[in-house]
Protein backbone atom coordinates (compact mmCIF):
# COMPACT_ATOMS: atom_id res chain seq x y z
CA UNK A 1 0.00 0.00 0.00
CA UNK A 2 1.51 3.44 -1.01
CA UNK A 3 1.53 6.40 1.44
CA UNK A 4 -0.16 9.16 0.55
CA UNK A 5 1.73 12.16 -2.01
CA UNK A 6 2.22 15.57 -0.32
CA UNK A 7 4.61 17.16 -2.67
CA UNK A 8 3.90 16.74 -6.35
CA UNK A 9 7.53 18.47 -7.16
CA UNK A 10 9.10 16.09 -5.66
CA UNK A 11 10.29 12.65 -6.78
CA UNK A 12 8.07 10.12 -7.37
CA UNK A 13 10.75 7.49 -5.88
CA UNK A 14 11.04 10.03 -3.21
CA UNK A 15 7.40 10.41 -2.62
CA UNK A 16 6.79 6.84 -2.12
CA UNK A 17 9.70 5.59 -0.20
CA UNK A 18 8.62 4.93 2.91
CA UNK A 19 9.35 1.59 5.10
CA UNK A 20 6.46 -0.01 7.21
CA UNK A 21 7.25 1.99 10.26
CA UNK A 22 5.76 5.01 8.37
CA UNK A 23 3.26 3.74 6.46
CA UNK A 24 1.37 2.70 9.95
CA UNK A 25 2.22 6.09 11.84
CA UNK A 26 1.03 7.96 8.39
CA UNK A 27 -2.28 5.66 8.72
CA UNK A 28 -2.77 6.81 12.33
CA UNK A 29 -2.01 10.91 11.87
CA UNK A 30 -4.17 10.77 8.50
CA UNK A 31 -6.68 12.89 9.90
CA UNK A 32 -3.62 15.54 10.84
CA UNK A 33 -3.45 18.61 8.94
CA UNK A 34 -0.87 19.29 6.11
CA UNK A 35 1.14 21.34 7.90
CA UNK A 36 1.10 19.17 10.80
CA UNK A 37 2.04 16.04 8.59
CA UNK A 38 5.36 17.32 7.41
CA UNK A 39 6.55 17.84 10.72
CA UNK A 40 5.94 14.37 11.88
CA UNK A 41 7.50 13.22 8.13
CA UNK A 42 10.81 14.64 9.26
CA UNK A 43 10.32 13.00 12.24
CA UNK A 44 9.29 9.90 10.72
CA UNK A 45 12.42 9.96 8.43
CA UNK A 46 14.89 10.65 11.25
CA UNK A 47 13.51 7.65 13.19
CA UNK A 48 14.05 5.69 10.04
CA UNK A 49 17.27 6.57 9.34
CA UNK A 50 18.25 5.26 12.73
CA UNK A 51 20.25 1.94 12.48
CA UNK A 52 19.33 0.82 16.11
CA UNK A 53 15.65 -0.23 16.69
CA UNK A 54 15.67 0.96 20.45
CA UNK A 55 15.94 4.74 19.96
CA UNK A 56 13.77 4.41 16.36
CA UNK A 57 10.89 2.95 18.66
CA UNK A 58 11.62 5.97 21.63
CA UNK A 59 11.43 8.36 18.81
CA UNK A 60 8.22 6.84 17.27
CA UNK A 61 6.78 6.64 20.90
CA UNK A 62 7.12 10.10 22.15
CA UNK A 63 5.32 11.13 18.57
CA UNK A 64 2.46 9.32 20.16
CA UNK A 65 2.21 11.96 23.10
CA UNK A 66 2.09 14.63 20.90
CA UNK A 67 -1.89 14.16 21.33
CA UNK A 68 -2.42 18.39 21.39
CA UNK A 69 -1.81 18.55 17.22
CA UNK A 70 -4.17 16.31 16.65
CA UNK A 71 -7.74 17.57 15.34
CA UNK A 72 -9.77 18.64 18.27
CA UNK A 73 -13.15 15.96 18.74
CA UNK A 74 -16.04 17.63 17.25
CA UNK A 75 -17.82 19.51 20.18
CA UNK A 76 -21.98 19.64 20.52
CA UNK A 77 -21.79 22.96 21.31
CA UNK A 78 -19.75 24.05 18.52
CA UNK A 79 -22.42 23.04 15.89
CA UNK A 80 -25.11 25.75 14.70
CA UNK A 81 -28.42 24.28 14.08
CA UNK A 82 -29.59 25.95 10.55
CA UNK A 83 -32.52 24.23 8.38
CA UNK A 84 -30.14 25.46 5.04
CA UNK A 85 -26.84 23.38 6.27
CA UNK A 86 -25.99 20.44 4.27
CA UNK A 87 -25.82 18.58 7.78
CA UNK A 88 -29.68 19.57 8.68
CA UNK A 89 -30.89 18.55 5.49
CA UNK A 90 -29.25 14.74 5.43
CA UNK A 91 -30.53 14.18 9.57
CA UNK A 92 -34.32 15.22 7.91
CA UNK A 93 -33.60 12.76 5.21
CA UNK A 94 -32.23 10.31 7.96
CA UNK A 95 -35.01 10.46 10.59
CA UNK A 96 -37.65 10.88 7.47
CA UNK A 97 -37.04 7.88 7.15
CA UNK A 98 -36.38 5.91 10.10
CA UNK A 99 -38.88 6.70 11.78
CA UNK A 100 -42.07 5.34 10.65
CA UNK A 101 -39.79 2.09 10.77
CA UNK A 102 -38.52 2.09 14.39
CA UNK A 103 -41.10 4.91 16.22
CA UNK A 104 -44.22 4.85 14.11
CA UNK A 105 -43.85 8.45 13.91
CA UNK A 106 -43.20 10.76 10.82
CA UNK A 107 -41.40 13.60 10.78
CA UNK A 108 -42.89 17.27 9.36
CA UNK A 109 -41.12 17.73 5.69
CA UNK A 110 -40.18 21.62 6.37
CA UNK A 111 -40.99 22.37 10.08
CA UNK A 112 -37.75 21.78 12.16
CA UNK A 113 -39.25 22.26 15.60
CA UNK A 114 -39.57 18.14 14.79
CA UNK A 115 -36.09 17.60 13.56
CA UNK A 116 -33.92 19.70 16.14
CA UNK A 117 -35.21 18.26 18.95
CA UNK A 118 -34.30 14.69 17.54
CA UNK A 119 -30.47 16.29 16.51
CA UNK A 120 -29.78 18.12 19.75
CA UNK A 121 -30.25 14.65 21.31
CA UNK A 122 -27.96 12.90 18.66
CA UNK A 123 -25.42 15.49 19.22
CA UNK A 124 -25.85 15.44 22.97
CA UNK A 125 -22.76 14.38 24.70
CA UNK A 126 -24.52 11.29 26.64
CA UNK A 127 -25.41 9.99 23.03
CA UNK A 128 -22.20 11.56 21.66
CA UNK A 129 -23.19 11.93 17.93
CA UNK A 130 -22.12 15.29 17.13
CA UNK A 131 -19.47 13.95 15.01
CA UNK A 132 -21.71 11.60 12.50
CA UNK A 133 -23.99 14.71 12.28
CA UNK A 134 -21.14 16.94 11.41
CA UNK A 135 -20.20 14.75 8.76
CA UNK A 136 -23.65 13.86 7.65
CA UNK A 137 -26.26 11.44 9.20
CA UNK A 138 -27.46 8.25 6.94
CA UNK A 139 -30.61 6.34 7.35
CA UNK A 140 -28.07 4.09 9.54
CA UNK A 141 -27.04 6.46 12.45
CA UNK A 142 -30.51 7.25 13.02
CA UNK A 143 -31.77 4.29 12.98
CA UNK A 144 -29.50 3.28 15.21
CA UNK A 145 -29.87 6.01 17.61
CA UNK A 146 -33.58 5.61 17.83
CA UNK A 147 -33.27 2.38 19.37
CA UNK A 148 -30.74 3.55 21.33
CA UNK A 149 -33.21 5.98 23.22
CA UNK A 150 -36.07 2.67 23.40
CA UNK A 151 -32.85 1.34 25.14
CA UNK A 152 -32.28 3.76 27.49
CA UNK A 153 -35.58 6.06 28.01
CA UNK A 154 -38.68 5.03 29.44
CA UNK A 155 -40.80 7.41 27.70
CA UNK A 156 -39.96 6.42 24.07
CA UNK A 157 -40.63 2.84 24.77
CA UNK A 158 -43.99 3.60 26.72
CA UNK A 159 -44.78 6.15 23.49
CA UNK A 160 -43.73 3.30 20.87
CA UNK A 161 -46.44 0.69 22.88
CA UNK A 162 -48.90 2.70 22.70
CA UNK A 163 -48.58 3.69 19.21
CA UNK A 164 -48.15 0.04 18.15
CA UNK A 165 -51.71 -0.90 20.37
CA UNK A 166 -53.62 2.21 18.73
CA UNK A 167 -52.43 0.77 15.17
CA UNK A 168 -52.89 -2.84 15.80
CA UNK A 169 -55.75 -3.03 17.74
CA UNK A 170 -57.54 0.88 17.84
CA UNK A 171 -56.86 1.38 21.60
CA UNK A 172 -54.40 1.75 24.34
CA UNK A 173 -52.28 -0.70 25.78
CA UNK A 174 -53.88 -1.94 29.17
CA UNK A 175 -51.24 -2.00 32.47
CA UNK A 176 -50.81 -5.94 31.42
CA UNK A 177 -49.87 -4.92 28.04
CA UNK A 178 -47.23 -2.12 28.98
CA UNK A 179 -45.90 -4.47 31.62
CA UNK A 180 -45.46 -7.75 28.71
CA UNK A 181 -43.73 -5.41 26.29
CA UNK A 182 -41.99 -2.44 27.54
CA UNK A 183 -38.95 -4.93 29.37
CA UNK A 184 -39.02 -6.63 26.02
CA UNK A 185 -38.38 -3.32 23.99
CA UNK A 186 -35.78 -2.03 25.98
CA UNK A 187 -33.63 -6.25 26.79
CA UNK A 188 -33.87 -7.73 23.95
CA UNK A 189 -32.97 -5.33 21.02
CA UNK A 190 -35.60 -6.34 18.36
CA UNK A 191 -38.55 -4.41 18.95
CA UNK A 192 -39.24 -1.30 17.29
CA UNK A 193 -42.86 -0.49 15.31
CA UNK A 194 -42.01 -2.48 12.12
CA UNK A 195 -41.32 -5.63 13.97
CA UNK A 196 -44.20 -5.52 16.47
CA UNK A 197 -46.89 -4.54 14.35
CA UNK A 198 -46.83 -7.73 12.51
CA UNK A 199 -46.38 -10.04 15.37
CA UNK A 200 -49.19 -8.24 17.66
CA UNK A 201 -51.60 -8.43 14.40
CA UNK A 202 -50.48 -12.38 13.70
CA UNK A 203 -51.36 -13.18 17.14
CA UNK A 204 -55.02 -11.27 17.01
CA UNK A 205 -55.90 -13.01 13.64
CA UNK A 206 -54.77 -16.22 15.07
CA UNK A 207 -55.45 -16.35 18.67
CA UNK A 208 -57.86 -13.92 20.02
CA UNK A 209 -61.14 -13.92 18.44
CA UNK A 210 -62.62 -11.46 20.79
CA UNK A 211 -59.48 -8.52 20.56
CA UNK A 212 -60.37 -8.91 16.68
CA UNK A 213 -63.87 -8.79 17.07
CA UNK A 214 -63.26 -5.91 18.91
CA UNK A 215 -60.70 -3.90 16.25
CA UNK A 216 -63.07 -4.27 13.67
CA UNK A 217 -65.77 -2.95 15.85
CA UNK A 218 -63.15 0.14 16.87
CA UNK A 219 -62.89 0.62 13.09
CA UNK A 220 -66.71 1.30 12.01
CA UNK A 221 -66.59 3.79 14.84
CA UNK A 222 -63.54 5.47 14.04
CA UNK A 223 -64.82 5.87 10.21
CA UNK A 224 -68.45 6.14 10.51
CA UNK A 225 -69.40 7.22 13.42
CA UNK A 226 -71.45 3.94 13.76
CA UNK A 227 -71.35 -0.07 14.64
CA UNK A 228 -70.53 -2.49 12.74
CA UNK A 229 -73.96 -4.36 11.25
CA UNK A 230 -74.14 -8.23 12.11
CA UNK A 231 -73.13 -8.84 8.12
CA UNK A 232 -70.41 -6.52 8.39
CA UNK A 233 -68.82 -7.93 11.27
CA UNK A 234 -68.68 -11.29 9.73
CA UNK A 235 -67.58 -10.47 6.51
CA UNK A 236 -64.83 -8.91 7.54
CA UNK A 237 -63.92 -11.55 10.78
CA UNK A 238 -62.92 -13.90 7.31
CA UNK A 239 -59.86 -11.05 6.96
CA UNK A 240 -57.45 -9.26 7.91
CA UNK A 241 -58.67 -7.45 11.55
CA UNK A 242 -55.36 -5.31 11.38
CA UNK A 243 -57.57 -1.66 13.05
CA UNK A 244 -55.33 1.01 11.03
CA UNK A 245 -55.97 -1.15 7.68
CA UNK A 246 -59.42 -1.61 8.01
CA UNK A 247 -59.71 2.03 8.88
CA UNK A 248 -57.87 3.17 5.69
CA UNK A 249 -60.47 1.02 3.70
CA UNK A 250 -63.26 2.40 5.44
CA UNK A 251 -61.94 6.15 4.80
CA UNK A 252 -61.29 5.44 1.00
CA UNK A 253 -64.76 4.04 0.40
CA UNK A 254 -66.16 6.51 2.42
CA UNK A 255 -64.83 9.51 -0.29
CA UNK A 256 -64.82 7.39 -3.31
CA UNK A 257 -67.88 9.00 -4.61
CA UNK A 258 -70.02 6.50 -5.22
CA UNK A 259 -73.74 6.41 -4.59
CA UNK A 260 -73.13 3.92 -2.03
CA UNK A 261 -70.00 5.79 -0.37
CA UNK A 262 -72.36 9.22 -0.62
CA UNK A 263 -75.05 7.72 1.07
CA UNK A 264 -72.52 6.64 3.71
CA UNK A 265 -70.84 10.16 4.08
CA UNK A 266 -74.16 11.87 4.71
CA UNK A 267 -75.67 9.58 7.04
CA UNK A 268 -72.06 10.50 8.78
CA UNK A 269 -72.48 13.71 8.54
CA UNK A 270 -75.85 13.55 9.90
CA UNK A 271 -74.33 11.17 12.97
CA UNK A 272 -71.69 13.83 13.36
CA UNK A 273 -73.96 17.12 13.45
CA UNK A 274 -75.84 15.32 16.55
CA UNK A 275 -72.58 15.19 18.60
CA UNK A 276 -71.33 18.68 17.24
CA UNK A 277 -74.31 20.92 15.40
CA UNK A 278 -73.26 23.86 13.54
CA UNK A 279 -75.40 26.93 13.14
CA UNK A 280 -77.25 27.08 9.94
CA UNK A 281 -77.47 23.54 9.38
CA UNK A 282 -80.46 21.12 9.99
CA UNK A 283 -80.63 17.60 9.94
CA UNK A 284 -81.61 15.63 7.65
CA UNK A 285 -79.04 17.29 5.58
CA UNK A 286 -80.20 18.89 2.23
CA UNK A 287 -78.24 18.25 -1.20
CA UNK A 288 -77.14 21.90 -0.79
CA UNK A 289 -76.13 21.29 2.75
CA UNK A 290 -74.45 18.07 2.17
CA UNK A 291 -72.01 19.59 -0.95
CA UNK A 292 -70.69 22.21 1.62
CA UNK A 293 -70.17 20.09 4.18
CA UNK A 294 -68.83 17.75 2.51
CA UNK A 295 -66.30 20.43 0.64
CA UNK A 296 -65.36 22.12 3.35
CA UNK A 297 -64.13 18.83 4.93
CA UNK A 298 -62.38 17.77 1.95
CA UNK A 299 -60.28 20.76 1.40
CA UNK A 300 -57.03 20.68 0.54
CA UNK A 301 -57.09 17.20 -0.41
CA UNK A 302 -58.06 15.78 2.68
CA UNK A 303 -60.35 12.61 3.05
CA UNK A 304 -61.23 12.46 6.90
CA UNK A 305 -62.89 9.85 9.02
CA UNK A 306 -66.38 10.63 11.56
CA UNK A 307 -63.22 10.91 14.47
CA UNK A 308 -61.04 13.10 12.11
CA UNK A 309 -63.87 15.22 11.83
CA UNK A 310 -65.15 15.33 15.49
CA UNK A 311 -61.81 15.84 16.60
CA UNK A 312 -61.36 18.98 14.45
CA UNK A 313 -64.92 20.05 15.35
CA UNK A 314 -64.04 20.04 19.31
CA UNK A 315 -60.59 21.52 18.98
CA UNK A 316 -59.95 23.51 15.92
CA UNK A 317 -57.08 21.69 14.50
CA UNK A 318 -57.17 18.51 12.39
CA UNK A 319 -55.13 15.77 13.71
CA UNK A 320 -51.82 15.20 12.66
CA UNK A 321 -51.23 13.38 9.29
CA UNK A 322 -51.18 8.92 10.20
CA UNK A 323 -52.11 9.91 13.65
CA UNK A 324 -54.12 7.30 15.49
CA UNK A 325 -56.50 8.44 18.25
CA UNK A 326 -57.88 5.51 20.12
CA UNK A 327 -61.63 4.46 20.00
CA UNK A 328 -63.74 3.85 22.89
Amino acid sequence: MKATRFNSKKKQSDEYDFNPYTRQFTMVFSNISKLKIRFFRVIFRLATSMKKLFPRIALLGGLLLLNPLAEPAVRADSIVLDSNTPQAKSARGAFAAALPLIMGTTLHPVDSQELFPLVKRFISPKYGGAAKYKEGLKFSDAAEFLKWRLKNENIERTGLVYRVYRDTFGRNPTDADLKYWLPRVQNEGKWWFFTLVPVNVKWMNESDANEKKAAISRSYRAAFGREATAAELADKLKGDGHFRKLREAHRAFLWSDSPAANAELRETLHRLLKSQPKPGIVTPLSDAAFKFLKTLYSANGRKPTFQEINHFEVTKNWPAQGELIPVG
